[in-house]
């Protein structure tokens, strides 16, 4: 059998080293600015709610038409016959008839300005809606990489526990077999062998399961994800709650909404309002009969002036119906002003909970590394038990994940807020 020199050896440890820091440094990293971006150009949410804010903005131009002059053409070419009592009839002569009629609406009781602001609230509302559309996507898709960044991180952990889970029980058989412990103790430590082992499964599913919420997000699943550094902000209620709702995207989309139908409802009154417009018209038909076959040239202008008394009652049912669209607009905005204010108070509350809760699991888990350090001085100096030792290591790694847990749920609870605020 041959033998490796100590150098050689030394030698392939070192290479297996530096390759395996190549390979590191090498890898791209994919970042939480990449997912989000990726996740508002692949979104079918956004693209569907800037679809409706280009329909909305057709309104506007729709409302600038009544504000413009109706001008139209017309033209007649025929022939025409003269018979006169008890006489023939004269020989058909071909005739023509031309005229270009002129409108220009000069009141009409505001309704095409309350029209013009109807529109232009509806424009607004849809564009808020947009905009809190992609806030909306962009915290889905920091949440889905915080959770895969998450879970990655400690299947990786739970991956080494059921290692040392499976070592662990290989040292009870041993003691086992050498009748240093008993049935129960042997249940009683296969038992926590086990549990290890069912915590990895029940980490592997949630990793399967935020890979899959990951790429229907994102629009592609990203192995390789950067960590995330976050300066955590201490916020105070009452501010947040008024700055919330002063900002939120989706509040004001409702509030626009409301006051579009505000200015619907007095543009349906406004018909009931008497109108005016300018009239001018400018004819000519060849060969009048009546003026000997001569060309004929009329030219007329009129101020009209028209009021609406019953319109089969048309009208007011109109007016109805946009009344209590609007009265739903409002109770609306208002419902959802209240839920955004609770919602406000329990992300705000949780948040401070959270932060108390995640610089408790820190101390912990640095007190659990400690603890480590100490125990495996004292494995190396032979005072410690090693399946005390393996236990110490697999309530070490549990404590990391609590931290891990814990400092996840605080991230994704801060970017919640700053969506409520739209700042994503």
């Amino acid at each position: 059998m041959k033998h490796i020199s100590l150098t050689t050896l030394i030698f392939l440890i070192f290479a297996k080293v530096v390759l395996a820091s190549d390979i590191e440094v090498n890898k791209k990293y994919s970042t939480l600015q990449n997912a989000v971006e990726k996740s508002r150009l692949n979104s079918q949410n956004i693209k569907i709610e800037k679809i409706r804010l280009e329909s909305a903005k057709t309104l506007k131009y729709q409302a600038i038409g009544e504000f413009l002059p109706n001008i139209s053409a017309n033209a007649q070419y025929g022939n025409r016959t003269n018979k006169y009592k008890e006489q023939t009839s004269d020989p058909s002569t071909k005739q023509e008839v031309k005229e270009l009629k002129f409108d220009q609406p000069l009141f009409d009781g505001f309704h095409s300005y309350q029209k013009y602001n109807e529109a232009d609230k509806k424009i607004q509302s849809a564009n808020y809606k947009a905009i809190d559309k992609v806030q909306e996507v962009s915290f889905l898709a920091i949440q889905a990489y915080l959770d895969l960044l998450r879970f990655q991180k400690i299947v990786k952990l739970q991956q080494k526990n059921k290692e040392l889970a499976e070592e662990f029980f290989k040292l009870i058989n041993r003691r086992k077999a050498s009748k240093i412990i008993d049935q129960s103790e042997l249940i009683k430590f296969g038992y926590e062998s086990s549990s290890s082992l069912e915590k990895y499964k029940n980490y592997l599913n949630k990793l399967n399961k935020a890979k899959a919420s990951y790429k229907n997000i994102v629009g592609e699943l990203d192995e390789e994800l950067a960590e995330v550094e976050i300066n955590f902000e201490t916020f105070n209620k009452d501010d947040l709650i008024s700055s919330i709702i002063a900002k939120n995207n989706n509040l004001k989309s409702y509030q626009y909404n409301y006051l579009s139908l505000k200015n619907a409802y007095n543009a349906e009154i406004s018909k009931l309002s008497p109108k005016v417009s300018l009239s001018a018209s400018v004819s000519r038909q060849d060969k009048v009969f009546y003026l000997n076959n001569q060309d004929l040239t009329n030219k007329t202008i009129f101020l009209n002036i028209s009021a609406p008394i019953f319109q089969q009652g048309n009208e007011y049912i109109n007016i109805a119906k946009v009344k209590y669209e609007k009265e739903s607009a409002l109770e609306q905005y208002e419902l959802t002003k209240k839920e955004l204010e609770k919602e406000v108070s329990q992300t705000i509350d949780e948040y401070h909970f959270l932060f108390e809760i995640n610089q408790l699991n820190k101390k912990l888990f640095a007190m659990a590394r400690e603890l480590i350090i100490i125990a495996n001085k004292k494995l190396a100096s032979e005072v410690l038990d090693p399946i005390e030792s393996i236990r110490i290591e697999i309530e070490s790694s549990g404590k990391e994940i609590e931290y891990i847990n814990s400092q996840t749920d605080l991230a994704i609870n801060y970017y919640k807020i700053k969506y409520l605020q739209g700042e994503l």
